[in-house]
């Protein structure tokens, strides 16, 4: 098995459509377990994380997005590869919301994407693999928003 260099840096993507937030089922073998997150993936050398989030977004969901002004930094949990996770929200611009390919390289044996869906914006049901911080601040920043 090839060795998985850690990243500083994971960021994911909030991307939203009527009321909807893309998620992706992310299968992982070595774990035996499986949940419903946000795309996303680990910032590359000499890229932003602005830069990968809209790239992980094209590479996973083959949607073009804008990226709305949030940026939510946290710790990333249990991860063995990433030492920080910024979550931005993100709307769709281009392309039609499909399945694009599994995550990094040589990652297959230890997370693979396997189904991507719409789900309701305010539902947490089935959203198990978004922490509730996130979730809550997502919601507020967009409630907020609307209000304006």
């Amino acid at each position: 098995m090839e060795m998985i260099q850690k990243r500083k840096t994971r960021v994911q993507i909030a991307i939203i459509q009527d009321e909807r937030v893309l998620l992706l089922h992310h299968v992982m073998p070595r774990h035996k377990k499986a949940f419903w997150g946000f795309p996303g993936g680990g910032v590359e050398e000499n890229e932003t994380p602005e830069q990968a989030a809209i790239r992980e977004a094209k590479e996973e969901t083959c949607l073009d997005i804008r990226l709305e002004d949030f940026r939510l930094e946290s710790l990333p949990g249990n991860s063995e590869f990433y030492e920080k996770s910024i979550t931005f929200i993100g709307y769709p611009m281009a392309g039609e919301a499909k399945l694009g390919h599994d995550p990094e390289e040589g990652m297959s044996d230890i997370v693979r994407l396997t189904d991507i869906k719409w789900h309701p914006l305010w539902d947490e049901q089935g959203m198990d693999g978004v922490r509730k911080e996130e979730f809550v601040q997502i919601r507020k920043f967009l409630k907020e928003k609307n209000e304006k």
